[in-house]
């Protein structure tokens, strides 16, 4: 990993933190938990689901930089970083979470959500900033994306933000979340 790529790494997760911040920044708490439907997610539902993907994700890199490096590793995950942004950040293939990650109300407000999963981002900045591995010779496979390497993971971790931060987005935009504070759905759409 170079030092261009650590510091893109770390661009793309404080950057995608900022959004969901910022998307989220004024929702009551009925906001939070208000569905579409009852099969959708709310806005907590959605938190809850990148906190967990997050935690567990960096946990699966650790492990993965337990083993002997790879040189093979970089030959089969080259060149694939952009087309995993693309992939993971857009939402026009709607995937269907592992049990594992699902929403299972673990928090029981959005402050306390938001605040774990900006710990869990916080984490994951800092390990890519000091960890003396290259997190391109380590790899691990995603149950649909296939193998990826560690630092492909780190890109995934900030799709997969904005990918949620999309799916936020929709449920600010969705008919009848219920209004209070300032005009989310100009918030949602960025514009005033």
């Amino acid at each position: 990993m170079t030092a261009a790529e650590r510091q893109e790494a770390v661009r793309l997760l404080e950057e995608s933190l900022q959004r969901l911040a910022s998307v989220t920044s004024s929702l009551s708490e009925e906001q939070a938990r208000w569905k579409a439907s009852p099969e959708s997610w709310s806005v907590l539902d959605t938190v809850e689901h990148v906190t967990l993907v997050e935690t567990a994700m960096v946990a699966g890199i650790r492990d993965a930089l337990t083993m002997p490096a790879s040189p093979e590793t970089l030959e089969k995950t080259k060149g694939r970083d952009e087309r995993l942004w693309r992939a993971v950040s857009r939402r026009a293939v709607k995937v269907q979470s592992p049990e594992l990650y699902a929403p299972a109300r673990r928090f029981a407000r959005l402050r306390e959500a938001l605040t774990r999963c900006a710990e869990a981002r916080r984490e994951s900045i800092e390990f890519v900033t000091t960890t003396p591995h290259d997190l391109r010779a380590h790899a691990f496979p995603h149950f649909i994306l296939g193998q990826m390497d560690a630092y492909q993971w780190v890109v995934f971790l900030a799709a997969h933000m904005e990918r949620h931060i999309a799916q936020i987005e929709e449920i600010l935009l969705a008919a009848p979340f219920p209004a209070a504070g300032p005009d989310l759905r100009s918030r949602a759409t960025g514009v005033s």
